[in-house]
């Protein structure tokens, strides 16, 4: 399995759900930490590619090509990203997304930022487009901020450029970014919510216990993770060769907290 950051606790749970399911089947598991960087993730998978029966990849930077070749040489299933011809499990968060609007526009919010994740990020681009139409649809008016590291720290970074074009809302690419930027701009003497609400997506563990607890869209990764490996152990003992290679859309929706209030002045 590669993932793109072991200290993230959304990959945390992903391993923690194929490792239990792999159990079940007499399968053990191999983990590679990708840092977030395509080369890595190639060059250890060239490395260890003989190794192993079958991949998943958690939200895999490597090229579209580069992932089918793979494909070809080994069963592979994806998480969060969808390739032409690969079998993926994707969290699907329209549903969370579009009740986080409805929730912003009954209470007076006009406007919206958009923390963004990593350039190369698959899902990063779908959640974009994503709130950019429900926007559209609701009138709500959409700032982005370009992409930064999905980590505390790159929502930290966003707050100057934030300060440049300000909403009465944000939503980040995941929790641990809004949770960042939410802590930063308390440090800047701005409270939340009365003067700006914040969400993000995953609901990890530590989003309910912030202060104020934040508000979020929740991705059941228990269930993508064992979907997942049902895919690919279905692969390795052939038993879905005339599969469907349609993507699995695991549904979302959203969880209301103390982050995100009324629109402020």
């Amino acid at each position: 399995m590669v993932i793109n950051d072991i200290g993230n606790p959304v990959y945390a749970e992903f391993v923690k759900s194929i490792q239990h399911r792999c159990r079940e089947y007499g399968y053990s598991i191999m983990i590679i930490d990708s840092q977030e960087m395509s080369s890595i993730e190639h060059i250890m998978l060239m490395l260890t590619e003989e190794y192993v029966d079958g991949i998943v990849l958690a939200s895999s930077r490597l090229s579209d090509a580069n992932i089918q070749k793979m494909a070809k040489a080994k069963p592979l299933v994806l998480i969060n990203r969808s390739v032409h011809g690969v079998k993926s499990v994707i969290a699907d968060t329209y549903g969370g997304l579009e009740k986080f609007l409805q929730e912003l526009c009954s209470l007076g919010h006009k406007s919206l930022t958009y923390l963004s994740g990593p350039a190369d990020s698959w899902q990063n681009a779908v959640r974009r487009e994503t709130l950019s139409g429900i926007c559209k649809k609701k009138g709500i008016a959409l700032n982005v901020i370009p992409g930064s590291s999905p980590t505390y720290g790159g929502g930290v970074s966003c707050v100057a450029q934030f300060f440049q074009h300000p909403t009465s809302a944000v939503i980040a690419y995941n929790d641990i970014m809004a949770i960042g930027f939410m802590t930063a701009m308390k440090d800047c003497g701005i409270k939340v919510p009365e003067k700006v609400s914040v969400g993000g997506i995953d609901d990890i563990p530590i989003s309910a216990i912030v202060s104020p607890a934040l508000s979020t869209v929740r991705i059941d990764r228990t269930l993508i993770g064992k979907t997942a490996t049902d895919e690919l152990i279905g692969q390795l003992r052939g038993g879905n060769l005339r599969r469907s290679l349609k993507p699995i859309m695991i549904g979302s929706h959203f969880v209301m907290r103390g982050s995100v209030g009324a629109a402020g002045d």
